[in-house]
């Protein structure tokens, strides 16, 4: 391996530093989301944290709560594990820490791990094959199918029920 200059070092090191700042941001972000809702910070400008939310920030209920339940999700399984999760990850593994525990959750991540790339479907299918959680159906891909006669008359813009000259 080789040796880097200083420059290249410090550049690597601030790269480094902005990749691992965009896996976790709505870690920070859900965090902080808690902490306004929690202490009531909004109540200077805002009637409610959901008001908040909406005129701050552009973010439906559903969303900011979404956030903050994804971050906590992630930060407890942090403790547990050396690795951070990012949402979809923390979404997928809540069902198993939520019922199972923080153990649970930790052999469900390192199995995924050890399948391949961490991805929330890789999660899901290491705690169904775990038994943890219901394996989720397989995903069906529906065609619409046309008529030649349909085909025809958009390719050529004809009026509906015309038909082409043959």
């Amino acid at each position: 391996s080789e040796v880097l200059p200083a420059d290249e070092a410090h550049q690597l090191t601030k790269c480094e530093r902005t990749i691992g700042d965009g896996f976790t941001p709505f870690l920070k972000v859900g965090l902080a989301l808690g902490e306004v809702r929690d202490s009531r910070l909004y109540r200077a400008e805002f009637e409610s944290f959901e008001d908040y939310c909406d005129k701050k920030w552009s973010l439906t209920r559903t969303r900011a709560y979404q956030i903050m339940s994804a971050a906590l999700t992630a930060n407890e399984v942090s403790k547990k594990l050396d690795t951070d999760l990012n949402e979809a990850q923390a979404r997928a593994i809540k069902p198993v820490l939520d019922e199972h525990g923080a153990d649970a959750a930790a052999a469900v991540i390192s199995d995924a791990h050890e399948s391949g790339k961490v991805t929330a479907g890789a999660i899901n299918q290491a705690a169904a094959d775990r038994g943890l959680v219901a394996p989720r159906p397989a995903k069906v891909t529906t065609t619409t199918r046309t008529t030649e006669a349909t085909k025809i008359e958009h390719d050529v813009d004809l009026a509906p029920g015309e038909l082409a000259p043959t």
